[in-house]
């Protein structure tokens, strides 16, 4: 993981039984330049149940980078 010369957004959730948020704070800490959202509650279905939390940290990740201004 320390090779990644790209910005990762890593995004975790305290009850992710699947991926447990342990593995996003290994991943956070071993990829330069990577970003880690922790979501309190979160499991693996975050996406469903934080969408707008992810959705802004999405976004907050793109324009950090300089990827923002999509098409809306």
């Amino acid at each position: 993981l320390h090779t990644i010369r790209v910005p990762v957004l890593i995004i975790s959730g305290s009850d992710d039984v699947f991926a447990p948020s342990f593995l996003g704070d290994d991943m956070y800490a071993a990829i330069p330049n990577s970003d880690l959202v922790h979501l309190e509650g979160g499991t693996h279905t975050s996406l469903f149940e934080h969408p707008d939390t992810i959705v802004g940290s999405i976004e907050t990740f793109l324009l950090k980078h300089g990827l923002g201004g999509g098409a809306g």
